[in-house]
């Protein structure tokens, strides 16, 4: 008979590799069923948070097809075809079990995925000493998606962790590490990130542990990073600090048109509130999903994408799409040299779950999942209160305060990119249910999000 906990790890191993190599490319298509085996494996629960969730769906989605004059039922099932199974995942609930397997699941997890990122950014190493360009980093992680930015998040969110552990469980055996991941998240060239994680920080500890000497602490690491890019690519460095400039020059001007200079990224903002602040039909139920600027309207329009699902199925153009967000990013756009970078993608997770779910929607997903992490942290907080050894304390105030800053992150990063469809997103929320499982038990329900 197999052993569950062997089956487990085995599992963990193949889900590690297919999400931190090249073979991401497919894991999109098999999504539900990737996150069914989880979900049995695990032996998580559809909790209530799910069921509301599918409710809300239920009484929003009709309505976005009556409000829409031109239902696309392809894109539709397509954005909840990769959409949901993952919120469905984050909101499941956990069994009060205390066995150590389960809470070891996270540990291993981890260390799984620490391996497979030392060796993964050593190979980008060298392949950036012999090319020597911005995209040359990126090891066995592949191209596909949003390739090396996709996996400087990832180096991002290993580098926050050995940051937390590092300052809570100061050793020299982990600044090696803390290290090795910032330089290797510096050598994505991935700045709106860089800047991200800067502002996670901040938001924390402006948040939760306001003292001004804990947010000056954080300006010789911000020197730092800067110094690391400089030295590892001045040019780079200069072309972004050169971007920054001219971006809050142009946005002096106010000018939101296309022909303007504005970042094609704030322009989606501007066009978003121009057009659904004047419809609050469109506002409270959106245009329907995969029809605004979600990837999946991307993958389906035909102009910027030409894959096999345009080719089988043909376009699934939506007329506000055609009109407000397909001309801010199309190919005689990306021939442009230097027009492709982050400030100019009309990508947001957040403004296309606004857009095209509506806002009823995703008010309720927010509070939905904002619950979840409050669930975890109130675990975490009883833990606190019960735990006397010293060491076990310091892994528990890690967690906590790794599940709160990432948090933050990924939110940021969902506002400025299209995260929610590609397969990072998967890994952190892989990473934060284990985390769950680790500390599960019946505990006292503490009220207080954060204490110090």
């Amino acid at each position: 008979m197999i052993n569950k906990q062997n089956l487990v790890i085995t599992f963990l191993v193949f889900l590690t590799i297919g999400l931190l190599t090249f073979l991401r490319t497919g894991l999109v298509i098999i999504y539900p069923i990737i996150i069914l085996a989880l979900i049995g494996v695990l032996s998580l629960r559809i909790s209530w948070r799910v069921l509301l969730l599918l409710l809300i769906s239920i009484g929003t989605i009709p309505l976005s097809f009556i409000i829409n004059n031109q239902p696309i039922l392809f894109n539709t099932f397509f954005s909840l075809y990769i959409i949901f199974p993952l919120l469905i995942l984050l909101l499941t609930s956990t069994t009060a079990e205390t066995k150590r397997s389960r809470q070891e699941y996270y540990k291993v997890f981890f260390k799984f995925i620490v391996v497979m990122m030392v060796i993964n950014n050593l190979i980008g190493m060298v392949q950036y000493i012999i090319y020597r360009n911005d995209d040359a980093f990126i090891g066995l992680y592949g191209t596909h998606g949003i390739g090396a930015h996709g996996l400087g998040i990832i180096n991002g969110i290993m580098f926050l962790y050995y940051l937390i552990k590092f300052k809570n469980l100061p050793r020299w055996s982990t600044l090696p590490f803390l290290l090795f991941f910032l330089v290797s998240f510096i050598l994505s060239f991935f700045g709106l990130a860089l800047v991200l994680m800067v502002c996670s920080f901040f938001l924390f500890y402006f948040l939760f542990q306001f003292r001004l000497t804990r947010i000056i602490k954080i300006i010789p690491l911000i020197f730092l990073t800067a110094g690391i890019l400089y030295f590892s690519s001045a040019k780079t460095f200069n072309y972004n600090y050169n971007i920054m400039e001219k971006t809050f020059e142009t946005l002096s001007t106010g000018d939101f048109s296309e022909e303007g200079e504005m970042p094609r990224k704030l322009t989606l903002y501007y066009n978003y509130l121009a057009i659904f602040s004047n419809d609050i039909k469109y506002f409270l139920f959106g245009v329907g999903p995969g029809t605004f600027n979600s990837r999946v309207s991307f993958l389906l329009n035909g102009i910027y994408s030409q894959n096999m699902l345009v080719k089988l199925i043909g376009d699934r153009e939506s007329a506000l799409a055609s009109e407000y967000v397909f001309p801010l990013w199309d190919n005689e756009i990306l021939s442009v040299r230097f027009s492709d970078g982050t400030r100019n993608q009309p990508f947001s997770s957040i403004i296309a779950l606004l857009a095209e779910y509506g806002f009823i929607f995703t008010f309720g997903l927010f509070i939905l999942i904002l619950g979840k992490l409050k669930s975890i942290i109130r675990k975490l907080n009883s833990h606190l209160k019960e735990e006397s050894s010293y060491f076990r304390l310091k892994e528990l105030i890690i967690k906590k305060e790794f599940l709160i800053i990432s948090g933050i992150f990924i939110f940021l990063m969902s506002l400025t990119g299209n995260l929610f469809e590609h397969t990072e997103i998967l890994l952190y929320i892989v990473i934060i249910k284990l985390m769950e499982l680790s500390i599960n038990k019946k505990t006292l329900d503490i009220k207080p999000i954060y204490t110090n």
